[in-house]
């Protein structure tokens, strides 16, 4: 992970991640250098790290071996936000 950030979202357990979305402006993507863009962002032990896409985040969260945090986007209790978010765009 490359940012230490005191201002990140939620305070996570040992051994959890959270995959979140940062909006183009918003303080986390300006901080992880993606202030125009927007990015996802992956957080884990109090650091944040941004990617591209869903996809890249959660294939560097599975490389964590780490569990998702219950907020986090591919914690299976939101699967069904993923699927209509991706019917949206495909839309």
């Amino acid at each position: 992970m490359s940012t230490n950030s005191k201002h990140l979202s939620t305070t996570l357990k040992d051994g959890e991640h959270k995959i979140s979305y940062a909006y183009p402006s918003s303080p986390n993507a300006t901080r992880l250098g993606r202030g125009k863009s927007g990015c996802y962002v992956i957080e884990v032990g109090g650091k944040a790290e941004a990617a591209d896409s869903y996809e890249q985040a959660a294939g560097k969260a599975q490389a964590l071996a780490t569990a998702p945090n219950r907020w986090s986007m591919d914690h299976p209790l939101n699967a069904s936000f993923l699927v209509a978010q991706a019917v949206q765009v495909a839309a």
